[in-house]
């Protein structure tokens, strides 16, 4: 008896160890390959970040996250990263649609998610900029990646909110399936000029129902705006992420190279 209140004593300790440090180390558990965890509020990052002072008790203490990393990089320093962000905020769930682009371009895949929030700008925007001290800290990437956004329907609205509020952090963006009603709220205001600079292109179905009707003025509100890199490219086949297109828009964005782009 005494030999089991021993091991049952020990067991308790040990999974109260765990636990405790479960939860403040923000430990990663797998899903398949992509790995899931928890990113705790970094408050010298948020009063170092443009974040408006007003925003700061509207954002979270912790979001949840998800990494993929390719194979071939699970060794070494990567010097890309792809920020995505789905529809209806649903992030982690529509990672997997990006995980091929991952490995066939050579970048670390990564997504934060706010159940609570779904499209809120102010909770994305820090837990991205959040994120990608995450990867840095951990030398997951170096010191000075190239970053790209990808959004699919409400994901690309956000998107383009990161554009609008990061400026020259991000090095380019892609808004897929994207409509007016959405896009609209993503320039509402541009706090950084840099972000005028930045590549932006929309990729929208010529028969997506959902927004074939919107995408002159999606271009337009944009260069209305002030975005002088907006680009515009199609595809077929309606709602959804076209893989052939999308991998080719990443690649020139990865590439910096967005100028030799052609539509279908």
């Amino acid at each position: 008896m005494r030999k089991t209140g021993i091991l049952i004593a020990l067991l308790l300790v040990w999974g109260g160890i765990y636990f405790f440090v479960h939860d403040s180390m923000s430990a990663l558990f797998e899903t398949g390959d992509v790995k899931t965890f928890t990113l705790r509020m970094d408050r010298d990052l948020l009063a170092k970040s443009n974040i408006p002072t007003e925003w700061h008790n509207s954002i979270d203490n912790k979001c949840r996250a998800a990494l993929y990393i390719p194979s071939f990089l699970q060794n070494t320093t990567a010097e890309k990263i792809l920020i995505t962000y789905g529809a209806g905020g649903e992030n982690i769930a529509s990672l997997n649609s990006y995980k091929t682009f991952s490995d066939q371009l050579g970048c670390v895949l990564v997504t934060p998610e706010h159940r609570r929030h779904d499209y809120d700008d102010r909770a994305h925007y820090y837990y991205t900029l959040r994120l990608i001290e995450y990867l840095k800290d951990r030398e997951i990437v170096n010191s000075h990646p190239t970053i790209v956004l990808a959004g699919f329907s409400g994901g690309g609205k956000v998107a383009l909110a990161m554009a609008a509020y990061g400026g020259d952090l991000f090095d380019g963006v892609v808004a897929i399936g994207v409509n007016d009603d959405i896009a609209s709220m993503a320039y509402k205001w541009l706090p950084n000029e840099n972000a005028l600079d930045t590549p932006i292109v929309i990729l929208n179905a010529d028969d997506d129902r959902i927004v074939q009707l919107f995408t002159n003025h999606v271009i337009s509100s944009m260069n209305n705006t002030g975005f002088r890199k907006v680009s515009r490219l199609s595809y077929t086949g309606g709602h959804r992420i076209p893989s052939i297109k999308t991998r080719s828009t990443l690649q020139l964005l990865f590439s910096k190279n967005l100028s030799s782009a052609t539509d279908e």
